[in-house]
């Protein structure tokens, strides 16, 4: 009986033994597939996830493939290039040769001289055998046997340096943010040319504190002094437009005119074209229509448009339209938005038809050639400008110490910017983020800020507290705590401060539009003899007359005459103190249905008493100068006859200073 109870008992708990053992295991098991399934849920969300995120790159890459190419659209439809996604590796990018040119008078300051930059290529060379110091551009491009020179002019932002790099096929920077520097040279071994880039005309003048009328005057000097140096250097002249203007008339009919008397007196022979850049043209029917109107009507009556005539030159398979003009020979192109399917094609035909316009130079001595034409360029903008010479550049101690710190630092800043002559000033005033946190600690009311007589900018804050007209009196400490006013009634007191403190932050940390100089200067412009710089380089234009709205800058000695008749004789009198016959040239000329009397010369200043062969300061004298100097220099005007007077043979004659013209009245 015992035994049969002890053997259900344990029965019975190996029974309670057995369950637990399997009901642990099973709450194992179903842990574990629990985890299981809990993995293979994160494992289908992490998958789904993954997927997602895939998807999502997927779009970014295409948004960002999307940007990229917009941005290399948007580039080109603003003549530029930004970034290197959109330049070949080999692609060039920098100009050969700059020629810094601050201003026209430079040389007039004591130990200046014009820098002449040059790529790195270049600057390998001057270390060859074949390099010669005292003809150191030669010696560059000696391995070009023959090219043919091409510059192109044109206002600001016209498509000059666009023209160029499709003429070329180079990259160089343009478009707003971009400004060519004096005489930019790039050498084209493929096209054999060497093409002349300028800055434009038409560009701001920076801020002067005094001798406005100066700065006026040589910012004009100097850019037709720019002007006259590349049209003196190329054989072939590009004028860039966009829309023909009435200044843009009047400047192809100067170039018409110069380059026509240069082949009449001096055998010399230049080709104009004009190139007519439409950005926002993208068909042949609008070019048409562009052509229509600012091509055929403008020039109807000026260049006698039933002349005129539409050419067509078959080029693969492609019609390239262009003007020309035959009374002068005039060639017009166009260029269309090179974004467009149709500008594209047919910039590129345009580009090869004006290729194909060459006018050599065989072993043309460029060291020779550009000092002459600086000289006599100069002349008519600068008293008495001297022979020039090309020297190797020496850097100063502060550009070794700068290029020692950085590298990487722009050329720009190195350079000299017409120290004395060209001065900027600050756009806000240097302590006012200061002056505003302290506005912000003080939370007290705000006074109306002045603007002082003096202020270099109408935003630069130079405040005046209006409880205190004694402001000059009170500490720095004082000063610091001055307070705003709001100048917008829709910003109230904490706004206004606040709103004002992020502009300044903001502009401090915005940079302006800069054209750097990357090339390593390597050479100096500068007179052969250093001495009595300031009165031979001196700027002659430095006086503006003010005509209606327009400016007029007086350049050098100007005659003053009168017309009188005297019984049937018609007679001009003109001031000439100080010259004789032989300095004065005077013909009669007849243009278009009258006739004139053009008289030209050139008036030199006499100095030494002692002796009146000394033209200029000699060793015993020395010109100290003046405000008022006397004027001198080249001068050309022309007097219309009427048409009852005899226009040819007038009788002459010259005393004590004053010149007389004599024409009789006919019949």
């Amino acid at each position: 009986m015992f035994v049969g109870t002890l053997v259900i008992i344990i029965c019975t708990t190996l029974i309670i033994i057995i369950k637990k053992i399997l009901k642990r295991k099973k709450e194992k098991l179903n842990l574990k597939e629990s985890k299981k399934k809990k993995q293979d849920n994160e494992r289908k969300n992490f998958e789904g996830l993954l997927t997602k995120k895939r998807v999502e790159v997927g779009d970014l890459k295409k948004e960002i493939e999307k940007l990229n190419k917009d941005k290399i659209e948007l580039a080109k439809k603003l003549n530029c290039y930004i970034g290197d996604s959109s330049i070949p590796a080999n692609g060039i990018r920098e100009y050969d040769i700059i020629i810094d040119i601050p201003s026209v008078d430079y040389l007039s300051q004591s130990r200046k001289s014009w820098i002449i930059y040059v790529s790195n290529q270049l600057k390998q060379k001057m270390g060859s055998s074949n390099y010669n110091k005292k003809r150191p551009l030669h010696s560059l491009l000696k391995e070009y046997k023959k090219f043919s020179t091409l510059a192109c002019l044109g206002v600001l932002n016209k498509g000059k340096t666009f023209f160029i790099n499709k003429y070329n096929g180079t990259y160089l920077p343009s478009g707003t943010q971009a400004q060519t520097i004096g005489l930019s040279l790039s050498i084209s071994s493929l096209n054999e040319t060497i093409t002349i880039d300028t800055a434009g005309s038409n560009t701001a003048l920076q801020v002067c504190e005094d001798k406005t009328e100066e700065h006026l005057a040589r910012k004009e000097s100097t850019e037709m002094f720019i002007c006259d140096m590349s049209f003196s250097l190329a054989s072939i002249i590009v004028y860039v437009l966009n829309e023909l203007t009435w200044n843009d008339q009047r400047f192809i009919l100067a170039l018409q005119s110069k380059i026509q008397s240069l082949r009449s007196e001096s055998n010399i022979i230049k080709k104009l074209l004009v190139v007519h850049n439409y950005p926002k043209v993208n068909s042949q029917e609008e070019l048409l229509s562009e052509i229509k109107t600012y091509i055929e009507s403008p020039f109807n009556g000026n260049f006698h448009h039933h002349h005129v005539d539409i050419k067509k030159i078959e080029s693969k398979e492609e019609i390239v339209l262009f003007f020309v003009e035959s009374v002068n020979k005039t060639h017009h192109f166009f260029l269309c938005n090179d974004n467009s399917e149709f500008g594209k094609r047919y910039n590129q035909l345009t580009i090869e038809k004006i290729r194909t316009y060459k006018n050599y130079n065989d072993n043309l001595d460029l060291d020779k050639v550009l000092l002459t034409s600086l000289q006599n360029n100069m002349i008519p903008y600068c008293k008495s400008p001297k022979k020039l010479k090309i020297t190797e550049h020496e850097p100063t101690i502060n550009q070794i110490n700068n290029n020692n710190s950085s590298n990487n630092k722009s050329q720009l800043e190195e350079r000299p910017i017409a120290d004395s002559l060209f001065q900027t000033q600050s756009f806000l005033h240097p302590s006012i983020d200061d002056t505003i946190q302290d506005n912000d600690k003080s939370g007290s009311e705000v006074s109306t800020p002045t603007i002082s007589s003096s202020s270099s900018s109408p935003l630069q804050p130079i405040i005046k507290d209006e409880k205190d007209d004694n402001i000059e009196n009170k500490s720095d400490e004082a000063n610091t705590s001055l307070k705003y006013k709001p100048l917008f009634t829709s910003f109230g007191t904490d706004e206004y401060s606040k709103h004002l403190k992020e502009l300044c932050k903001l502009h401090q940390m915005v940079s302006p539009h800069r054209s750097s100089i990357k090339q390593i200067p390597a050479f100096t412009i500068s007179p052969e003899i250093d001495c009595n710089r300031e009165n031979d380089f001196k700027l002659i234009a430095n006086r503006i007359e003010i005509i209606g709205l327009n400016m007029v800058f007086s350049s050098g000695f100007k005659p003053f005459h009168d017309i009188v008749k005297v019984n049937s004789d018609l007679r001009y009198i003109i001031e000439v103190p100080q010259l004789e016959m032989e300095d004065i040239e005077f013909e009669t000329k007849h243009l278009g249905s009258q006739w004139y009397l053009n008289i030209k010369g050139i008036k030199k200043l006499r100095y030494d008493s002692n002796d009146q062969t000394t033209v200029y300061p000699s060793n015993l004298t020395s010109l100290c100068p003046s405000q008022n100097q006397r004027r001198d220099g080249l001068f050309e005007f022309s007097l219309p006859i009427p048409t009852e007077y005899l226009p040819i043979k007038p009788a002459v004659s010259l005393d004590k200073g004053v010149i007389t013209f004599k024409f009789e009245k006919i019949g």
